[in-house]
């Protein structure tokens, strides 16, 4: 395909993701014990977040492309990857969650993601907030790291971490993101050319903007996924909810 079919699919696909965001839903939270049952809401603000967070950049992305500024959409491209690379970790932790019936792993995945963070003055606060909701501490407050979470997707998933890698090359300020993007030499005429347009950036969209396109439709399909489960664990907590209620 050409370089501005791929951008047509890339639009169709960020239209998509636009018109289809959940802009609220119901708290479920049973009201014997908040603590107990904060899970299946942290897990659809993770899951709804994420889809507005991917169709925020899936539009970005696409407006970057298509007014040639390959850079900027190369970075907004990355984004996308690590956002969908610690959906795919969420969605293994929840189906996993599901088959053993231990809260505890996916508990501190949720806790780590949606409150996770490297500041010592942020995480005291967090543990203060943890307190009053009388939830036990997660073993660490340490933010879930990207890189883990392309790792794990690499494994099922190996050229993700390839395309990933050459993202990198191009949001970093290096021979990827600044001369082959904004350099041109004219050897026989004796002159460097500069700017966007000089750039050989181009010659790698097409193969790039193929990985992207599959890279979010295998999103929207684990998002659509996330949400049987989702209904899953929140029966399995009205249960434990009932059983404990009979004792």
């Amino acid at each position: 395909m050409s370089e501005q079919e791929l951008l047509k699919d890339l639009k169709h696909i960020a239209d998509a993701l636009q018109a289809n965001l959940p802009k609220q839903a119901a708290i479920f939270i049973p009201q014997d014990s908040l603590a107990a049952t904060l899970d299946p809401l942290r897990i659809l603000q993770l899951r709804e977040a994420c889809i507005h967070r991917v169709s925020e950049l899936a539009e970005s992305t696409y407006e970057a492309f298509n007014k040639g500024n390959r850079v900027a959409g190369y970075v907004l491209a990355r984004a996308i990857y690590e956002t969908v690379a610690l959906f795919w970790c969420f969605v293994d932790r929840l189906e996993k969650s599901l088959e053993t019936g231990d809260l505890e792993e996916l508990r501190e995945t949720l806790t780590r993601m949606v409150l996770g963070s490297k500041i010592d003055k942020v995480k005291e606060s967090i543990t203060d907030i943890l307190k009053e909701a009388q939830e036990p501490l997660p073993k660490n407050l340490n933010p879930i790291y990207i890189s883990d979470c392309i790792k794990e997707v690499a494994k099922q998933l190996p050229p993700f971490k390839e395309h990933y890698d050459f993202l990198c090359e191009v949001t970093h300020p290096n021979a990827m993101g600044l001369i082959k993007a904004y350099v041109r030499n004219d050897f026989q005429a004796g002159i460097s050319c500069f700017g966007k347009e000089q750039g050989s950036l181009s010659s790698h969209l097409e193969k790039d903007l193929e990985a992207l396109i599959l890279v979010l439709e295998s999103f929207i399909e684990r998002y659509n996924h996330s949400g049987f489960l989702l209904i899953r664990f929140q029966k399995n907590c009205v249960s434990t909810y009932l059983s404990k209620a009979t004792l």
